[in-house]
């Protein structure tokens, strides 16, 4: 557990001496000729160890156990109301860069000392570009750029690292467990722990220290049916120590578990037919569902500014995903609530007593009887928030956007199993069935990129991939006796943010899970949707292999 103390004065801290140093050499000193020196300067620096190990079927595939110290500065010119930040190009002012290791003032001093100047030239470039297209824009956003900080200095203790041979002997256990499940064809299980301070400062007079420490453990899993098709899914298990990671029989359960159920899924049949209609996502599949559809509804960070039609400015592509829900819109059935709160459980691997930027973090009632009433922000306002309400998580586009980070689905009128079958059945008459759908477990998006085919694309590489939608694993029609058929080769069409505001029954349980880039925990309760459509998707993929697997031998 990550004690949260107040600690020294910082000037005995050499990595935030020297952040600040040149932090504050950059506003006072840096400038060119004809040129506007910077009005504010920020950095932030991850100073980890990391230790991971990597097996497959009891063996060691890779392990690591070392230091590292990263730096990112961000050097802000022209004003608050207008910067070179959040706009499309390559030169915004954002910098990262290896920072020395140890105690050396000098030395870091050098290293940061360098990248605050190449952020400075960069953003004098990046004002350049986003000033030329303003002039070429018919009307202007008075959206501030920035809202500057205010003043914060903490530090807490530096957690204890944990090293390699403490991993080494659970991810070997638990990767031996597919030795007996000879109808997987990939699996691997690795276990990582990362532990240090993440340091933020910035001229405004933020001085954080903040504890990390984070204990994940992950096994990823691969099948192939018979005719090509593949389905990846993974189990993970996250703590803020290795205290706190679950039981070795909770895990081994959980990882066989996972190997049963890929190996039953070889032999379901596909579905037969498009399915219309409700859907219950129960267990993991409720809290996916609601952060791959809600989540990015309630992050307000505008998204980066466009040059208009006929600059001579490279950009990714005219498409405009879609911005977060307005305030006073509704987002879920009246008496609905979603709370963020990334100070309630300080045990939470999740949890920060301070966010990204610097901000301390609070409590957020984002939905309110089922209506909109705030957004996960940042030191970039919005039009409709002006302010930072400390979630800056997410650093994309040479700024840190606003993310959750302990999120909370709380129902109005929760129901017991019995009830949500009967909720699912009546809405199910409606569309003339005597059946409805239930999803157990969607795969999360990222794992697509182990389904066996490219695990990376041109497109991803330049940021025109659009965004991925959760498959389910399998699917199952349920009848009103109880009886059920299980299917695999589906996916969820018709599947968005108006979905959730046609919810027609939730469960009393709420199933918690835990995402990455960043760390989030996300709570949802079991949820029928009004109307799905749950398409079938034959299989895209090579035949089996032509030999069977050398466990089979065993």
């Amino acid at each position: 557990m990550i004690a949260w103390t107040i600690g020294l004065a910082w000037a005995s801290d050499p990595v935030l001496d020297a952040m600040q140093a040149e932090l504050g050499r950059a506003v006072e000193d840096l400038s060119l000729e004809g040129a506007d020196p910077p009005y504010t300067a920020f950095s932030r620096v991850m100073d980890r160890w990391t230790a991971s190990v990597e097996c497959s079927l009891g063996a060691v595939l890779s392990r690591s156990d070392e230091p590292s110290r990263h730096g990112r500065v961000l050097v802000r010119v022209g004003s608050p109301e207008l910067d070179q930040t959040n706009f499309e190009t390559w030169k915004d002012g954002a910098v990262s860069t290896s920072l020395v290791l140890g105690e050396d003032p000098v030395a870091l001093r050098h290293d940061l000392w360098l990248a605050v100047d190449d952020a400075y030239k960069e953003a004098l470039e990046g004002l350049a570009e986003k000033q030329a297209a303003l002039q070429r824009r018919a009307g202007g956003d008075d959206v501030p750029s920035y809202v500057p900080a205010t003043r914060q200095t903490w530090t807490g203790e530096r957690p204890e690292p944990i090293h390699a041979d403490l991993l080494e002997p659970i991810a070997r256990e638990l990767s031996a467990i597919f030795l007996e499940h000879p109808g997987v064809e990939f699996s691997r299980v690795s276990a990582s722990a990362t532990t240090g301070m993440r340091y933020v400062a910035d001229t405004d007079g933020v001085a954080i220290g903040e504890p990390i420490s984070t204990v994940i453990v992950r096994a990823i899993a691969r099948v192939r049916a018979d005719d090509g098709g593949t389905m990846a899914d993974s189990v993970v298990f996250v703590a803020s120590d290795p205290a706190g990671l679950p039981s070795a029989e909770v895990m081994r359960a959980g990882v066989e578990a996972l190997a049963t159920d890929l190996e039953a899924w070889r032999t379901l049949p596909e579905l037969p037919e498009e399915y219309v209609g409700p859907v219950l996502f129960r267990g993991q599949a409720a809290p996916v569902l609601f952060h791959e559809v809600l989540v990015p509804a309630l992050m307000g960070t505008p998204a980066k500014e466009k040059p208009p039609k006929g600059s001579r400015v490279f950009t990714m592509g005219n498409e405009e995903a879609p911005g977060p829900l307005s305030p006073r819109r509704r987002a879920l059935p009246p008496g609905w609530t979603v709370v963020d709160d990334p100070t309630a459980d300080p045990s939470s691997p999740a949890a920060y007593r301070y966010d990204s930027e610097g901000e301390p973090g609070r409590r957020v009632e984002l939905v309110v009887d089922g209506v909109v009433r705030e957004h996960l922000m940042s030191r970039t306002p919005s039009r409709a928030f002006p302010a930072t309400n400390g979630h800056a998580r997410a650093f994309d586009d040479g700024i840190y956007r606003g993310g959750a980070a302990d999120l909370e689905v709380i129902p109005a009128r929760p129901s017991s199993d019995r009830k949500l079958h009967k909720a699912a059945l009546k809405a199910a008459a409606s569309y003339g069935l005597d059946h409805y759908a239930v999803v157990d477990r969607l795969r999360e998006p990222w794992l697509a990129d182990w389904d066996g085919g490219a695990m990376f694309t041109a497109a991803a590489w330049f940021g025109l991939e659009g965004p991925k939608a959760p498959t389910p694993v399998t699917v199952r029609l349920v009848g009103a006796d109880g009886t059920e058929r299980v299917y695999r080769g589906a996916s969820l069409g018709g599947l968005d943010r108006r979905s959730l505001k046609e919810v027609e029954a939730a469960g009393a349980t709420r199933t918690a899970i835990f995402t990455s880039d960043p760390l989030q925990r996300v709570r949802a309760p079991d949820t029928v949707l009004a109307e799905i459509v749950v398409a079938v998707d034959p299989p895209d993929a090579e035949p089996p292999l032509a030999v069977p697997s050398p466990l089979v031998e065993r």
